[in-house]
This record gives C-alpha cells, sequence and structure tokens, in this order.
C-alpha cells in the first residue's frame, strides 16, 4: 500500500472520529457496469519518434465493497470505495510480430521474428469520495484516490515495462433512497480519470492515459 493509501485512510478515520455524534456509519457493497479506455504511445529515445500508437477498452462488470460515514454537516458523506479483485483494461490480449532485420551476434544479414503479446490489468483500486445531497435524493460526487496498473507482457524481443501506481480523480452524479430498517441504494453514474502513466525499458518508453466512465449501484446498511 503506497503513500496516498495510507493517507486516505487517516482522513477517513480522523473525519468519522471527529464527525458530529449525530451522524450514522454505512457499509455496503456496489456492482459497476464500467468502461475501460486507454491510449498510448510507444517511444524508442535512440531515434526519437513514435514507433507505435495504440488504444486498448473493455466493458466491464466490477464489484467493490464500501465504508462511509454519514454526517450532519450538510447531509455530506465521506467513504472510502474498495475494488478487491483485478480488472483487465483491454478485452483481450494484444498481439503482434516484429520482424527484426539485423540479427545482434550475426555476421552475415539475417533477420528473426519476434512474437509479442501485452495486457494490462488494475488492481488494489481505492477511493476516498464525498456526496453532497443537492435536490431530494440527487447527490454529486468527488474523490481521489490510487490504483496499481500491472503490466502482463510476453516479449519476444526479452524486454519488460514493470508496473505503475498512478492517483485517481474521480467525479459523479446519483441518487440515494432510503428502503427502510436502515438499509438504503444508491445509483450513480461516475466517471474516472488516471495520472498519466509512464513504463520503461531500455530505450524504450510507453506513455498512457487511462480513463473510466461506470453506471453504478450500490446497496448499503446504517448502523
Amino acid at each position: 500500500m503506497n503513500k496516498i493509501k495510507l493517507l486516505l485512510v487517516s482522513l477517513f478515520l480522523v473525519l468519522t472520529i471527529t464527525a458530529a455524534k449525530a451522524g450514522s456509519y454505512g457499509i455496503g457493497f456496489t456492482g459497476s457496469i464500467t468502461d475501460i479506455q486507454a491510449d498510448g504511445n510507444e517511444v524508442d529515445s535512440n531515434s526519437s519518434s513514435v514507433k507505435t500508437t495504440g488504444s486498448a477498452d473493455n466493458l466491464a462488470f466490477v464489484p467493490s465493497i464500501f465504508a462511509e460515514y454519514n454526517t450532519d454537516l450538510y447531509g455530506l458523506t465521506f467513504g472510502i470505495d474498495y475494488i478487491p479483485l483485478g480488472t483487465d483494461v483491454s478485452s483481450k490480449t494484444k498481439k503482434r510480430s516484429d520482424v527484426e532485420t539485423s540479427v545482434t551476434g550475426t555476421n552475415t544479414a539475417t533477420s528473426t521474428t519476434n512474437d509479442q503479446s501485452a495486457q494490462a490489468e488494475i488492481t488494489d483500486h481505492i477511493v476516498f469520495y464525498a456526496e453532497l445531497p443537492v435536490y431530494g435524493g440527487f447527490y454529486i460526487s468527488g474523490g481521489i484516490g490510487s490504483v496499481d496498473v500491472e503490466t502482463q507482457e510476453n516479449l519476444g524481443s526479452g524486454s519488460s515495462y514493470g508496473d505503475a501506481s498512478p492517483d485517481i480523480i474521480k467525479y459523479g452524479i446519483g441518487i440515494k433512497n432510503e428502503t427502510g430498517n436502515g438499509w438504503y441504494y444508491k445509483a450513480e453514474y461516475a466517471y474516472t480519470d488516471y495520472d498519466t502513466i509512464k513504463l520503461t525499458s531500455g530505450t524504450n518508453t510507453i506513455t498512457a492515459d487511462l480513463d473510466t466512465s461506470a453506471l453504478r449501484i450500490s446497496l448499503g446498511k446504517t448502523f
């Protein structure tokens, strides 16, 4: 867990401890239909030119769990949302074959074909959020957080790009209603923007932008 995740947990604990006693706690789970969009390019620093550009997308069901505190300060709610399972960035593994025309260590003109495949997975996704009621059961929300992006490449060249942990900014609008006996539900549209990801392997650098939009249905219980 990196520093921003520790900070988010600390902020949540401070807010819940110091909040007014008239508030209430809530826990629950969320199911999201999430549209993942990623665009990137690969640059070889030896030639200072873009070698490859590409994009990836995936439409996935993403479950999460949450804990929140409902205050009596303008009805503000503070919470933490955590996704316990990993989600692929692309709906299928990206594959291509590259022909290397000058093979290192050979004295004659020769070539070889390198098969390349790549995938990335979003894991350890956590967001600290706030919800502000605006009218009736409608609310607006915003949050910050962090995520791990784990690359799963298999490159014929033997290269490896490693992983990244970009920060997150989330925006949303939704509606919240109680169903009785302390149970409540939320329906929300949320957009999440991730910091630019940069990964390096040898003289090659990949720069990628990732964002998601989601329709989220939550069921919670207050205490």
